[in-house]
This record gives structure tokens, C-alpha cells and sequence, in this order.
């Protein structure tokens, strides 16, 4: 038994959760064809079978945590595995107040487009969810980023610890093999200069770097990405390059995020350096 998801069914469903059961209701997606389970256990019977890219509507999370119940267009129920949905991304995503007032826009356009044909609503409905789809990559796909960050090197010269502002902005998105997400592509500008408490201090003493950065997703809230770049020193009218390795990692909250990196600059007076970014999106 396949499964297909019909959208009346779906928003009719989800509106009724989140006005009378007040849980909070997702439209989740199947990464991986798999089976839904009479209840939360792989020995359980299983009932149906959802392919890859099919939407069901969230119903509840096991006690554990690990299975969540859906249901289908037919009223169908049954237990599947978190992580063969996209339940941690979607979770972080968007509050009810936001899923209510989409549902009842689009529950609005979908009765003015009563009179069409059937073939022509059955459209309708298909464009609508895709619409919905991809509002919610949107979410985690923002084009500009600006952070403040905190670095510090084994170098005294520049100064061991530094301050500065870094500006991303979002070049491509890039798919994924294997599992249908998708990461960024990113180039980065930045320039620092000595913390107050910074062992060298020089008013000629500045630091400029540019960076291409990936960055990908790698559970739940979490993204991280290797980044490769030129940067360069200006201490005491003293010019001198790098090539910049770096790998970081961050936590997503909601626009915001809090990121560590780690990095190594080689060729003249080479270094490493841990840093630490406050970023915000746009």
C-alpha cells in the first residue's frame, strides 16, 4: 500500500489539532521509503508503506523520542522512525502562530478556486504545497550574515587575541547526496583588529581576510562546513599573506546563531588560531 497525500485532508486535520488539541502540528516529509508500523517498534505489524518525498501529517512523539506517529490522506495511522523524517528540521523551523495563519490563507484561495474543473484544483493544491515547501527552506536558507567574533592565535605578532566583524553572503545552495538536503555555499569577508587586552598593539595593526565557505547541516540545529581563504597582516606597515584552512560548526536559533572555528594560516609566519562568532541572519 503506497501512500499520497491529499491537501483538503491535510490543512483540514492539521487546523483542527492546533485550535482544539493545541499540540503543535507538522507537515513532515519522507527521506527514505519506509514502512509505517502499528505501533512504535520495528516488530510491530506494519501497515503501510511511505515512498520517499511523500508529506504526512504529524500526529505525536513516542515517550523515547525515537518514532513519531503520522497519518495519511486515508486516515491511515502508524508509527515510523524520527529519523527517517524531517521532524528535527521542521521542528525549528516555524511557530503554530505562523503554520495557522498559512493554513488559513491557503484554505481562503483554495475555496475562491471551487469552480475550476478538477484537474485544474487538484493543480492548485499541488502548486499550494509545494509553496509551502519552500517557504520552509527559506527559513533555513538566509542570504546575508553578519557576526562579531573573538579570535586567538599562537602569534603574538598580529596580536594574540583579536576582535572583529565578519560579513557572509549566501552564494548557492547545494544538494546533497543521499538524503535530498541541502547545504550553502558562502564567500565571507572579515577584518580584526587587537582586543583592548591584546598583547600587541599598533594603530597600523589590522588583519583582512576573504573566504569561500561551505556549510552544511548535521543534526538538527546544528551546521558545520570546512572554509578556505587569503588573509592578511598589516602589523607596523608590514604586509604579509596566508592561505587560510578552517573548519567551524554552530548552533541555528532561529535567525541567530553561535559558531566556533577552528583555523591554520600557512606561508609567511604561519599559525593557528581558534575563533569564536555571534552571527544574525537576513
Amino acid at each position: 500500500m503506497k501512500i499520497f497525500l491529499t491537501t483538503n485532508l491535510l490543512l483540514c486535520t492539521l487546523i483542527f489539532r492546533v485550535t482544539f488539541a493545541k499540540e503543535v502540528a507538522y507537515i513532515l516529509e519522507v527521506k527514505k521509503e519506509t514502512p509505517l508500523f502499528k505501533r512504535p517498534s520495528m516488530k510491530s505489524e506494519k501497515i503501510a508503506v511511505a515512498e520517499a518525498g511523500t508529506n504526512l501529517l504529524y500526529i505525536e512523539k513516542s515517550q523515547k523520542g525515537i518514532w513519531v506517529k503520522l497519518r495519511d490522506s486515508d486516515g491511515v495511522e502508524g508509527w515510523m522512525p524520527v529519523s527517517r523524517t524531517d521532524y528535527n528540521e521542521v521542528a525549528s523551523e516555524k511557530s503554530t502562530t505562523d503554520k495557522i495563519n498559512e493554513i488559513a490563507k491557503l484554505e481562503k484561495e483554495e475555496a475562491q478556486k471551487e469552480s475550476k474543473n478538477p484537474d485544474e484544483r487538484e493543480k492548485s493544491k499541488e502548486e499550494m504545497m509545494k509553496d509551502i515547501m519552500d517557504q520552509r527552506k527559506k527559513q533555513l536558507d538566509p542570504g546575508f550574515r553578519i557576526a562579531p567574533l573573538m579570535r586567538w592565535t599562537n602569534k603574538k605578532e598580529p596580536a594574540t587575541t583579536r576582535i572583529g566583524i565578519r560579513a557572509d553572503l549566501n552564494l548557492v545552495k547545494i544538494a546533497l547526496t543521499g538524503n535530498g538536503r541541502f547545504g550553502q555555499a558562502w564567500a565571507a569577508a572579515e577584518g580584526t583588529v587587537p582586543a583592548p587586552q591584546g598583547s600587541h598593539r599598533e594603530s597600523s595593526d589590522y588583519t583582512f581576510a576573504a573566504r569561500y565557505v561551505l556549510r552544511a547541516p548535521l543534526y538538527g540545529p546544528l551546521v558545520y562546513g570546512p572554509d578556505i581563504g587569503y588573509a592578511a597582516d598589516n602589523v607596523k606597515n608590514d604586509f604579509r599573506s596566508h592561505l587560510s584552512l578552517g573548519l567551524a560548526s554552530a548552533v541555528l536559533v532561529g535567525p541567530f546563531d553561535f559558531g566556533l572555528r577552528g583555523g591554520y594560516d600557512f606561508f609567511n609566519n604561519s599559525r593557528y588560531s581558534i575563533e569564536v562568532q555571534l552571527g544574525a541572519s537576513f
